[in-house]
């Protein structure tokens, strides 16, 4: 290489240097433009003192400007949205005056109407007399991060609005700083002040100590890093004021990732329930209620489909588990178009109340009362229909024997009432009659026409005491007697009454116990009875009659009321007649009740019995069925006193006596005819017509006074008051009611009082006068 050559090759050199710059140059600013496009940042210079204004590609990109028109301070203006333009100038001039950095945020409005957020930032140099010489800067695309900062900033405001209206508490507990944030509501429902700081242990000395283990074991499991962190629990807290509260607390527990976990940061929520828990429990008092309700309650979807019901439903129906019975309608426990009827009325009125025929799982029917309402929803519609059922059977059977008994107590009222005067006027004509009777021959004329009325006085007085004795108002002895002894005395003449065409069969336990009854009625007890059979076997037949020893346990007193339980004697009656229907049988016992044609009974012979057993604490029963013939089964209670002689033989001698009488009876023929017979047999009478004359006539008497014949039934003074009062003046005197019917004066319950001697009217006058002889003769009072 020459010297010539030796510049030329530092000059290539030198040019391959530069070309080395320029390309290292070029791939740096290529490289910065890819950075600016990327991180969307131009660059710009601008001269203060000529406004001279240089941008990167990235700003013309930005600005949307045609690089060709080239950069100035009047394009950058234009760009700028109006709303920010005072303010963009304003900042650069304070910067360049204070000699600070240029740092704003503003829009830019771009030709379509759209929108671009920028950041600028920029600083200017200065020469040694503090002129401005350059200001470089750049510009920042912020319109993405702006959108997310204000779609955030939003949506962190509706977080903050809806935790101020919000019934929940927030909580935020930084494990690391130890510092707990809590919301407004959370510090509204702890009773805490608004302002004051929280800790851990503010927290735990408000949860109420029956329920701090169970919390603090709670947290302890929620800051195990091997667990989820999770944490919900329902609790009580005792606020500041006092007041205890339940709470439902739910928390996420974060762990620290750096070395061992730790918890790091724990938020969650809180909601007040006491107002739910103190619901939940009303609730439950309800559901126990029903469950114990001794009604059945079923509840049904809108359809009618069952989908609740209380054990006492299920009782009531005969179904073992409500399994049984879900998914069915009314219609599976009743009549379907009763039901029907039923459901048409709850849906269109809203509530129901009246009686269905429901049916038990085993088909039997019984009666229930229902009570029915729908459960509608804010709208109006019906989401449920409810109700309630009671079996009235029992109830309706009862007021069915009440309204039957008030009944018979209305027909005994009315029996009682006319059976007083009826029997004092049956009195004297069968006094006067026998009377008239004793003066006549049998072959004289009136003997026949005589015995006749003499007869049917007697019919009449019959059919007065079989209204007595169906209203349990007649006077009874009840006396301790063997059935068998009353079958074998009546047996006698039961074929005179049944005819030949009536096969009579007894059946006589040997061993029977004794009951207690009243001699007469048992003999009309069984006299009816067999005339009863009699009439329901006109073609002929077979009478039964049964005794025997029997039992009634607790079962059979359960299903009737009104046994007792215990020993009882039993006598049954069986015919093999045309029986009788079930509408015949609830109307059997019926005073003149009768299937007979007329003329054929008055309707009172099975009255007078029902009444007759239920008058000495007995119970019948009637079993029939037409075509097969009717069973009466009568109960007597048994008792273990030995029978006594319930009839007497009758006394040969004639009734005559010479002792003094004192007669009172308001009813003056009555008396005048017991005076005539009374005279007639030898005694010495003395009558008064009421209580009031006899006391004044006795006080002035001297002669002894030895029997006291009196009715019981008179006005001002009755018979038994006026007795004691001259038993007081006169001890020794005897005493002898006479009455048609006693208003329980001389009787309990129509027994007669111990030691009570008594002649029931209409009498004879010579039962009158075999009665008083029997007083007279009788030991004592």
């Amino acid at each position: 290489m020459t010297d010539a050559d030796e510049p030329r090759a530092e000059l290539r050199a030198a040019l391959e240097r530069e070309r080395q710059a320029r390309e290292r140059l070029r791939v740096a600013e290529g490289r910065l433009a890819e950075v600016q496009s990327l991180a969307k940042i131009g660059s710009w210079e601008l001269d203060p003192s000529t406004n001279a204004l240089w941008w990167s590609d990235e700003i013309y990109r930005m600005f949307e400007i045609d690089p060709a028109s080239g950069a100035s301070y009047d394009a950058f203006l234009r760009v700028v949205h109006p709303d920010d333009r005072d303010a963009v100038l304003r900042a650069y001039a304070e910067s360049v005056a204070a000699k600070t950095v240029y740092d704003i945020v503003h829009r830019l409005l771009m030709p379509d109407g759209r929108i671009k957020y920028v950041r600028e930032l920029a600083r200017t140099t200065y020469d040694h007399d503090g002129r401005p010489l350059r200001s470089a800067g750049s510009v920042q695309d912020i319109t993405e991060r702006q959108r997310a900062d204000a779609a955030l900033r939003e949506s962190e405001e509706r977080l903050r609005q809806a935790v101020r209206v919000s019934h929940i508490g927030i909580f935020d507990h930084d494990h690391l700083t130890g510092t707990i944030y809590w919301s407004p509501r959370q510090r509204e429902i702890y009773g805490w002040d608004a302002e004051a700081p929280v800790t851990l242990q503010d927290f735990l000395g408000l949860v109420h100590p029956e329920d701090a283990p169970r919390i603090g074991e709670a947290v302890r499991r929620a800051h195990d890093p091997s667990g989820d962190g999770v944490w919900d629990v329902e609790h009580r807290i005792i606020r500041r004021d006092g007041a205890v509260r339940w709470v439902l607390a739910r928390s996420q527990t974060f762990f620290d990732g750096e070395g061992p976990a730790r918890p790091a940061r724990t938020v969650g929520a809180v909601v007040d329930i006491t107002e739910a828990r103190l619901a939940e429990q009303a609730l439950r008092l309800k559901d126990q209620a029903i469950a114990t309700s001794l009604n059945g309650v079923g509840i049904a979807d809108p359809e009618g489909r069952i989908v609740y019901v209380n054990p006492a439903f299920l009782r009531l129906f005969g179904h073992a588990s409500d399994a049984d019975v879900l998914g069915k309608t009314p219609a599976d426990f009743a009549d379907p178009e009763a039901t029907r009827r039923f459901l048409e009325e709850l849906r269109a009125r809203g509530a129901y109340q009246g009686e269905l025929v429901a049916r038990r799982q085993d088909g039997t029917t019984f009666d229930v009362l229902v009570s029915a309402n729908t459960v509608r929803d804010a709208d109006g519609e019906i989401v449920n229909l409810m109700a309630s059922f009671l079996d009235v059977s029992e109830a309706k059977r009862l007021q069915a024997q009440l309204l039957h008994a008030q009944k018979m107590e209305s027909v005994g009222r009315l029996a009682g009432g006319v059976a007083h005067d009826f029997n004092n006027l049956l009195t004297v004509i069968k006094g006067y009659l026998e009377l008239a009777l004793s003066g006549l021959l049998p072959l004289d004329p009136l003997y026949h026409d005589l015995s006749e009325a003499n007869t049917a006085a007697d019919s009449a007085a019959a059919l007065t005491q079989q209204l007595l004795a169906f209203s349990r108002k007649q006077i009874i002895n009840p006396q301790v007697l063997n059935l068998n002894e009353v079958i074998a005395r009546v047996r006698g003449m039961l074929p005179r009454l049944l005819g030949e065409d009536i096969e009579l069969r007894t059946f006589l336990a040997p061993d029977l116990g004794q009951v207690r009854f009243d001699p007469g009625q048992s003999e009309q007890v069984l006299v009816n009875l067999a005339v009863n059979a009699r009439d329901a076997m006109p073609r002929g037949g077979k009478l039964t009659i049964e005794t025997a020893n029997t039992s009634l346990d607790l079962t059979y007193a359960h299903d009737h009321p009104d046994v007792r339980p215990g020993d009882y004697v039993l006598l049954a009656v069986s015919d093999t007649g045309s029986g009788m229907s079930d509408d015949v049988k609830a109307h059997l016992f019926e005073p003149f009740f009768t299937t007979k044609g007329p003329g054929r009974g008055t309707g009172l012979g099975l009255a007078m019995i029902f009444g007759a057993v239920s008058q000495n604490g007995g119970r019948i029963e009637v079993y029939s069925e037409p075509g097969h013939g009717t069973t009466f089964k009568i109960y007597l209670p048994r008792v273990q006193e030995a029978a006594i002689q319930a009839w007497p033989e009758p006394r040969a001698a004639r009734w005559h006596g010479t002792e003094t009488i004192l007669l009172v009876e308001d009813d003056e023929a009555v008396r005048s005819l017991a005076a005539r017979v009374l005279v007639q047999h030898g005694y010495a009478v003395h009558a008064f017509r009421d209580g009031t004359s006899a006391m004044h006539a006795v006080g002035g008497m001297t002669e002894p006074l030895h029997l006291l014949i009196t009715d019981v039934v008179m006005p001002e003074m009755n018979g038994p008051a006026m007795a004691q009062r001259i038993r007081a003046l006169r001890p020794a005197i005897k005493v002898l009611f006479t009455s048609g019917y006693t208003e329980n004066v001389i009787v309990h319950h129509g027994v007669l009082a111990e030691g009570v001697d008594f002649l029931p009217k209409p009498y004879s006058p010579e039962s009158l006068a075999r009665r008083v002889r029997e007083v007279l003769d009788a030991p004592g009072h």
